[in-house]
């Protein structure tokens, strides 16, 4: 985490920011944590077993409890609250999934971490991200988790705030996560799975398929040939950005434009976030980023704005009056938002994609994708790709003229070293802003 001043031409909102401590607001802040945390280890291997006195050096006083026993760790589950779940990973890595599957049932607003031990294979690493918030690696410093998981905790109860939980549930209840992403996810778990099984899963839901096929066939996503059944879309785009079309295809189906609603386009909004998802994953693999991150990256952005739908749709004639407030002020919409709504539309979208467990990056891009440099990031994440895509992709028009944009974060590029390959990726960024210009 790197101290520093937030730019002044950054959209600021109030949430947590890392950067700045001891404030009047701490208690509100990502800085250090003056109280402590409560931590529950799994750790087999007896790695860590000096973790307790290493923290205690950093000038912090956690209460630390150590298991080997993996029964011993789901019985402390269901006696005490935690604010860390950290498994240490190990040989018996399918134990310590259960574990974090359980951590996840029983304690559900608590941070789930796997610390590094015993060496794992990219695919166990991937499956791992899908039970953890953070899977940190070899080189993490002592100091660097314990930050990290400071962050962690404060996203994690600034998630569950009253606030969101009581707007958001006003009216009526928030969609479930549809049951084929559970199955597909079960398929990327699996060495035997095969486009046939995958292709008879999707093709279980008509109406998803329609979703999935408008959306491939359109000019955002960009591809040469017509693609007409959802075999060859497997085959074309593979299991995990199909994965990530059915789930972004379930949500508009859930939140669909209401008759009342004409400020902006859904469909316009949900292809620019396709134009947004594609740019996303070009530049992970620019920047040679693991293929993690390309997914994650892919899947945060289809999803980034779905915050925005479930606010006009939830109540369209005050979200209207969010809109005509912001262009009067002048201010961008995210700021009308937390005036008007208290919650603005990062914070809806990043709670629902946290009840229906997305990966912690995922929700962290909804979350922050107008304000990276308040995340805890050092280096190249999810969380970046998206929030450049969604800079330079014009945003979605609207009738009245009110700022939806984004803007890049000059201070968080530099914190990672990569404000200067903005001029590298100008002739990609370029393809893409035309793109976006056309759906106007």
């Amino acid at each position: 985490m790197v101290a520093g001043a937030i730019d002044k031409q950054d959209i600021i909102i109030p949430i947590p920011d890392p950067q700045v401590t001891g404030s009047p607001d701490a208690g509100a802040r990502v800085g250090k944590q003056k109280c402590g945390l409560k931590v529950l280890m799994l750790d087999t291997e007896g790695i860590y077993f000096d973790w307790q006195s290493k923290i205690n050096q950093t000038g912090r006083h956690w209460d630390i409890l150590r298991t080997d026993d993996v029964e011993s760790m789901l019985s402390f589950l269901e006696q005490s609250r935690y604010h860390v779940i950290a498994i240490v990973s190990s040989q018996h890595i399918h134990q310590s999934w259960r574990c974090l599957v359980k951590a996840r049932a029983l304690q559900p607003i608590a941070v789930r971490v796997q610390l590094p031990g015993m060496p794992m294979s990219e695919q166990q690493h991937e499956l791992s991200l899908n039970h953890a918030h953070k899977v940190f690696s070899d080189h993490s410093t002592i100091e660097e988790t314990a930050r990290t998981l400071e962050y962690l905790v404060k996203i994690n109860r600034l998630l569950n705030k009253q606030a969101i939980k009581s707007y958001l549930h006003t009216d009526s209840q928030l969609p479930t996560p549809p049951a084929i992403y559970e199955k597909l996810n079960s398929l990327l778990g699996s060495e035997q799975s095969s486009t046939d099984q995958i292709s008879h899963i999707v093709s279980q839901d008509p109406a998803l398929v329609a979703t999935i096929l408008k959306l491939v066939n359109s000019a955002s996503f960009g591809l040469r040939r017509q693609i007409s059944n959802i075999k060859d879309a497997v085959t074309l785009l593979g299991i995990r950005h199909l994965r990530a079309l059915a789930l972004s295809g379930h949500l508009t189906h859930k939140y669909p434009q209401n008759g009342s609603w004409s400020l902006f386009s859904f469909e316009h909004m949900n292809l620019r976030s396709l134009l947004v998802a594609r740019l996303a994953h070009q530049l992970c693999v620019e920047q040679k980023a693991s293929k993690i991150v390309q997914d994650q990256a892919f899947l945060a952005a289809l999803l980034h704005n779905i915050g925005h739908l479930i606010l006009a749709s939830r109540d369209p004639a005050h979200y209207q009056s969010v809109m005509k407030h912001a262009t009067e002020h002048q201010i961008g919409i995210c700021c009308a938002e937390k005036q008007l709504l208290g919650i603005y539309h990062g914070e809806a979208a990043a709670y629902l994609l946290n009840k229906w467990n997305l990966p912690n990056p995922v929700v962290e891009v909804a979350l922050l994708h107008h304000t990276p440099q308040l995340s805890a990031d050092t280096e190249f994440s999810p969380l970046t790709a998206v929030h450049i895509a969604d800079a330079v992709i014009p945003a979605t028009s609207n009738g009245m003229n009110t700022d939806l944009s984004n803007r890049l974060s000059k201070s968080y590029l530099q914190r990672l070293g990569i404000d200067k390959r903005i001029k590298d990726w100008k002739g990609l960024i370029a393809q893409y802003r035309q793109m976006g210009q056309s759906l106007h």
